[in-house]
């Protein structure tokens, strides 16, 4: 039984959070884009069809896991790819989804 798809609530999430970019990676960006991406990441659990098979704690942890990986992937050039197509660059993408796997452990857990 597939539980929910981690691709769709890190891809949601991590669009969402990288329009709050004007570009650059200073601590408070970051800080900005971890919130965005944790409310982003829990909302999408929680709405999801087996959301409810979760305790909050299991999906904040899930969610901050893939937030941090997520986040410490990001660069410069990677907001800049966002910001001229609109989209995330396919290595990120292959980046974070290797990284969501690793966290989803935490969550099914």
């Amino acid at each position: 039984m597939k539980l929910f798809n981690p691709l769709l609530v890190i891809t949601t999430a991590m669009l969402l959070s990288t329009q709050a970019f004007a570009g650059g990676l200073s601590d408070n960006d970051m800080k900005i884009f971890r919130t965005s991406f944790m409310s982003s990441c829990t909302q999408s659990i929680q709405s999801s069809k087996n959301g409810k098979n979760f305790s909050k704690q299991k999906i904040t942890n899930y969610c901050s896991c893939s937030a941090e990986k997520a986040g410490n992937a990001l660069t410069t050039e990677e907001i800049q790819y966002r910001q001229k197509t609109g989209k995330n660059s396919e290595a990120y993408i292959n980046q974070v989804k290797a990284s969501a796997q690793k966290c989803l452990k935490e969550l099914v857990n």
